[in-house]
C-alpha cells in the first residue's frame, strides 16, 4: 500500500531545496521596510539615509540621500549606507536559508556595484531637439 502525501509537502519537495522558503522571507523582508518607511508618518524618520537617484545633468548631483535630514552623508554616504544595510539584512536572510554568507556578499556585492556603476554611465546619445534626423 502506497503511503499517503499531504499535497503541501509534495509542494514544497517540488519548490526545491529552500521548499519555498525564500517567498516567506521575502515577505517579512518587505514588510519590515514597508514598516520602516511608515514610520515616517509618526515623525521618526527611520530611512532617511536611504540613497535615492535622480535624472542628471550633473553627476554630483545624480545621488542624495531621500531625507534632508541625512544631507551630511551626501551621494556616496547614501550608496554605502544603503549597500551596508542591504548587505547585512539580506545576508542574514541568505543564513537563514542556509546559503553560504561569504559566497552571498560576495555576490551581492558585485550585483550591487554592476547596477550602479551602470546606472551612473553617462548616456553616449544625445537628442537634437528634432525628430527623425
Amino acid at each position: 500500500m502506497a503511503e499517503a502525501r499531504h499535497p503541501a509537502a509534495d509542494a514544497a519537495a517540488q519548490a526545491g531545496p529552500t521548499g519555498g522558503r525564500e517567498d516567506v522571507l521575502a515577505l517579512w523582508l518587505g514588510l519590515l521596510v514597508f514598516v520602516l518607511a511608515l514610520a515616517s508618518a509618526a515623525g521618526f524618520d527611520l530611512v532617511g539615509w536611504v540613497v535615492t537617484t535622480t535624472i542628471w545633468v550633473d553627476p554630483a548631483k545624480a545621488l542624495a540621500p531621500v531625507s534632508k535630514g541625512y544631507a551630511f552623508l551626501g551621494g556616496l554616504g547614501a550608496v554605502l549606507a544603503t549597500y551596508v544595510a542591504l548587505l547585512v539584512v539580506l545576508t542574514a536572510g541568505a543564513v537563514s536559508l542556509r546559503i553560504e554568507p561569504v559566497r552571498f556578499a560576495v555576490r551581492f556585492t558585485v550585483v550591487f556595484a554592476i547596477a550602479y556603476l551602470s546606472w551612473r554611465r553617462r548616456p553616449t546619445c544625445r537628442s537634437s531637439g528634432s525628430a527623425g534626423r
